[in-house]
């Protein structure tokens, strides 16, 4: 009887195509958000194609650590033009409190655009370092570089002090003018300090490391001059009703 011969079966042979190096794509994704970021920051004519950034970044993305790298290196890029930002800022402490102020203010939504800006295009779909995303990160860099300028934390630490005081001494005006066309000197900077609310780092002005003490300090020695004041002016029941009232 002829017999049939067994099937043979025959695997193909794929050949191995190793994982690339994810600091590759650190690195190709660096060598196009490096030029990026200069032209983001020194305002220059964009000559970059976002589409392509976009891309390179998630790819970076591809292993955790790899993203770390590269958002790193964005950090210590941005931190470059916000140093050069502030140093500009310190020169120009000795002009009025009403136009540094408004400098400033300037300044800090100035950053703010272009870091918004950058995150759109390299901050990754949704890519965190820990719970922080680059927006996150970013935002505590200007902070961090103004609050290490002692001459701007004392310009600016004096200007809100002295808005204090006008206020305790109904110099300014009622606050619901702020949503006035034409404001008054007041209101616009109280108008500017709400605008300059994120460098507290998202805390009450009030509760920011920066701003706690010296304000503790002021209230006191403004109300113990009040109260000496209403003493040396009223009859002891009066200032003793006056006390209940502080």
């Amino acid at each position: 009887m002829k017999t049939t011969p067994g099937l043979r079966i025959f695997k193909p042979i794929i050949p191995h195509t190793p994982k690339p190096d994810s600091r590759i794509y650190v690195e190709d994704a660096w060598t196009m958000l490096k030029p990026a970021i200069r032209v983001i920051f020194l305002d220059e004519p964009q000559d970059f194609a976002c589409c392509g950034l976009f891309n390179a970044v998630n790819k970076a993305w591809g292993e955790k650590s790899s993203g770390e790298a590269l958002y790193k290196l964005i950090l210590e890029e941005c931190e470059i033009y916000i140093s050069a930002a502030i140093q500009s800022l310190e020169s120009q402490c000795d002009t009025d409190p009403s136009l540094f102020l408004s400098l400033l203010e300037n300044c800090w939504l100035d950053f703010r655009r272009k870091l918004q800006f950058l995150c759109s295009i390299a901050g990754g779909e949704g890519q965190t370092i820990g719970s922080h995303s680059l927006w996150d990160l970013g935002s505590e860099l200007f902070p961090k570089h103004l609050f290490s300028a002692q001459k701007v934390c004392d310009k600016l630490l004096s200007i809100i002090l002295q808005l204090i005081r006008d206020q305790r001494s109904f110099m300014s005006v009622d606050m619901t003018q702020l949503k006035n066309t034409t404001r008054p000197v007041m209101s616009v900077h109280m108008t500017q300090l709400n605008n300059l609310r994120g460098l507290f780092y998202g805390q009450s002005l009030y509760k920011s490391p920066f701003f706690k003490k010296p304000y503790i300090d002021c209230a006191d020695e403004f109300y113990s001059a009040e109260a000496m004041q209403f003493k040396e002016q009223s009859d002891i029941p009066l200032y003793l009703k006056r006390v209940e009232y502080m």
